[in-house]
């Protein structure tokens, strides 16, 4: 490109000085059209700095066009032939390629090869391109270094050990072993088959059988169990042995395992079962103590004990047993002898009638059965209810000493079905230990709380009283927070310890229900309305004690809501209450005379407000305001109470949106007049230095 000419740029600014040395206006006028050239210049294209010269946008070029010959660019000047760029070639990644493989892949690039080592190497690095990076010109020579490398040896890093279930005809290993399913052998004599797999170096994990690596099993205990060299234990004594596995051949690397014992030294107790005279088990059944039982002060009950040889003992043919003994969950209810097992009722309520043998597998197994004594003194309802009573309130009303429900509804069997019920099964664990499969059938208590529009959260505690407490006293109280946030569950593998394959299960109110001790078997079709009303919930883990907590025989539900009522209506003298409508408006006080109700509409369609007598805001619907009529009073005015304050009114008139016409102007305007104040002080700057 052209230089500019001296005479384009000198010129310029020889006319600016004769200017302002001549005329002060001049200079003012100048700044004023500076100011407002650099305004404009805010939307005019800039000039780019390319890598040969300056390079303008379209705008400038034909701006400098018409400018004349002078300091316009001359066609052919300037211009450079590029320089040439050379061609490369990208050396390809061969790592660990056979030398004749990458040998073909490079030449075919136009690169010659040359090999540091054997040509038959079957593991190749390459010296100038391991990361595939480098270029180089087509022609170039490419240096290989080829070596032979053996193969790594994997090492064993884990061994783990496991046994085969015959029963599930499945192998059994760890998280499973660790859950607490440990491997029990239960016949005298008995046998099972221990497994190890390990896990190598390079993360596959495999059986060891299948790779023939050489084991070592040990037992802990000889005098227990004994290991033959395949794995295989045998039983010799009760107890628990821990059996080791170490790898021989790849360092010592040990599993562990532990094994239980039982039935080696005698059979072993597997059931207790609570029955009548005849043999049979109560199971669902209950004993009754109604005003007399056929004349005698007790009753006497019998128990069949099972064992793991197959025998049986029963109390009821007379036979011994040592070490069963009876007891009761509430003595004050009803005393038991101990060593005969003969009932004596004492007061009304219900209890559990236990009997425990010792020697089972885990320690003592027990049976039960419920003792329901109903004299008459306490309540007179049937076993079970044939409705339910719902009574709500709220703590500040319980604090204040206020008996009074602020709600009350009552269910019959068919109302409370008619709310919708469902079908769920749950495993409770009792406080002796042992657990039950409940199967149910009822309205869940979201459901229950739903037709009472109730907010779960917003309840404080629930008492349940039941005809079998006596009367109902206190009831069961159980929270809100136990009820809806702690977890519920069935536990399908609860009979071998396992909490897999858990199912959530939310609490409900049963109408029908199957209570089945020690099993994980459902029984929908096994269920009976005896118990019902029933609250029915599951054990959140295998260790929960929720058995207390499934009330049965429940009467009437007391919902305490939390904090304050909504405020009562109040009918002071001889006031009168006006009715609520059919939408539960319409609710107030009446004063004097043919007045309005305070806080409902009266006939002409008005309503009076606490505090704002002078005014009235209309009713839709007038005729909630008919059922106000005459009042006591005391002639002197009216009582006002308020239920619902007016809310604020909303505005129909429109925003107004001013805008200033000179907005667009205001940022040039600024930038001039900071422009012009820069230019000034500098000139007079320059013309004081120069005096």
């Amino acid at each position: 490109m052209k230089a500019p000419s001296h005479r384009f740029v000198q010129r310029p600014f020889s006319f600016v000085r004769v200017v302002l040395a001549s005329n002060d206006v001049a200079r003012r006028m100048l700044a004023l059209f500076t100011a407002s050239v650099l305004c404009v210049s805010l939307c005019v294209p800039s000039i780019v700095v390319a890598d040969t010269g300056f390079s303008l946008e379209t705008s400038h070029q034909a701006a400098f066009a018409a400018d004349g010959d002078e300091g316009s660019v001359e066609e052919g000047e300037g211009e450079v032939d590029p320089p040439v760029e050379p061609t490369y070639v990208n050396v390809p990644y061969v790592m660990g390629a056979a030398v004749p493989a990458a040998r073909s892949q490079i030449e075919a690039l136009g690169l010659s090869v040359a090999v540091n080592g054997p040509e038959t190497s079957t593991s190749v690095v390459t010296s100038q391109d391991p990361a595939a990076s480098t270029s180089v010109v087509p022609g170039s020579t490419v240096t290989l270094t080829s070596e032979e490398r053996q193969a790594e040896t994997p090492a064993l890093t884990d061994l783990i050990v496991g046994y085969y279930d015959a029963e599930a005809d499945n192998p059994v290993w760890y998280p499973d072993v660790a859950q607490g399913q440990i491997p029990t052998v239960k016949q005298k004599g008995g046998k099972i088959q221990l497994l190890a797999s390990v896990t190598w170096s390079t993360g596959k994990t495999e059986p060891a059988a299948s790779q023939s690596v050489p084991l070592l099993w040990t037992s802990g205990d000889t005098g227990i169990a004994t290991v033959d060299p395949a794995g295989m234990l045998t039983a010799l004594a009760d107890g628990i042995v821990t059996i080791t596995c170490t790898s021989q051949k790849y360092g010592e690397v040990v599993g562990r395992i532990d094994v239980k014992i039982v039935g080696q030294d005698g059979a072993y107790v597997t059931e207790v079962a609570v029955t009548k005279a005849d043999g049979t088990p109560y199971r669902d059944e209950r004993v009754m103590f109604k005003e007399t039982l056929d004349g005698t002060e007790g009753a006497d009950l019998y128990a069949t004990v099972y064992y793991s040889d197959g025998t049986e003992k029963h109390t009821w043919e007379g036979d011994r047993i040592d070490n069963l003994v009876w007891s009761v969950t509430d003595s004050e209810i009803c005393y038991i002898n101990p060593d005969t097992g003969r009932i004596k009722p004492k007061d009304d309520g219900s209890v559990r009638a236990v009997a425990t043998v010792s020697g089972g597998m885990d320690g003592s197994v027990s049976g039960y059965v419920y003792v329901v004594i109903d004299t008459g003194r306490y309540n007179a309802e049937n076993w079970p209810s044939n409705s339910l009573k719902v009574e709500i309130t709220y703590e500040e009303d319980i604090a204040n000493g206020i008996d009074t429900p602020a709600k009350t509804k009552v269910y019959d069997v068919g109302s409370f079905a008619a709310l919708g019920t469902a079908q769920a099964a749950y495993t409770v664990v009792t406080n002796n230990g042992h657990y039950a499969t409940l199967s149910a059938e009822g309205v869940t208590l979201s459901r229950f709380l739903a037709d009472l529009e109730l907010v779960a959260g917003e309840v404080s505690y629930f008492q349940f009283f039941a005809n079998d407490n006596k009367g109902g006293g206190g009831g069961n109280k159980i929270s809100a927070d136990y009820l809806f946030n702690r977890p519920s569950y069935y536990f399908p593998n609860m009979d071998i310890g396992v909490e897999n394959g858990r199912v959530a299960a939310e609490p409900m109110l049963a109408l029908r229900d199957s209570w089945r001790p020690d099993t994980t078997e459902k029984d929908f079709g096994g269920m009976g309305e005896g118990r019902r009303f029933r609250l029915v919930l599951g054990s959140s883990s295998l260790t929960d004690s929720a058995g207390e907590k499934t009330v049965k025989f429940i009467n009437t539900v007391k919902i305490v809501m939390q904090g304050a009522a909504p405020i009562r209506e109040k009918n002071p003298g001889n006031e009168t209450t006006n009715p609520s409508g059919p939408n539960g408006e319409g609710t107030g006080t009446v004063g004097t005379g043919p007045g309005s109700d305070a806080g409902s509409s009266d006939a002409s369609g008005t309503q009076t407000v606490l505090g704002l007598s002078n005014q009235t805001e209309s009713n839709a619907d007038a005729s909630q305001g008919a059922d106000s009529g005459a009042g006591g009073g005391d002639g002197s005015g009216k009582r006002w109470q308020v239920f619902e304050m007016m809310s604020k009114a909303e505005s129909n008139i429109d925003p107004v949106d001013l805008c200033n016409p000179l907005e667009p102007f205001l940022l040039p305007g600024v930038l001039a007049v900071m422009t012009v104040g820069g230019f000034m002080s500098r000139t007079r700057l320059r013309r004081e230095m120069a005096l």
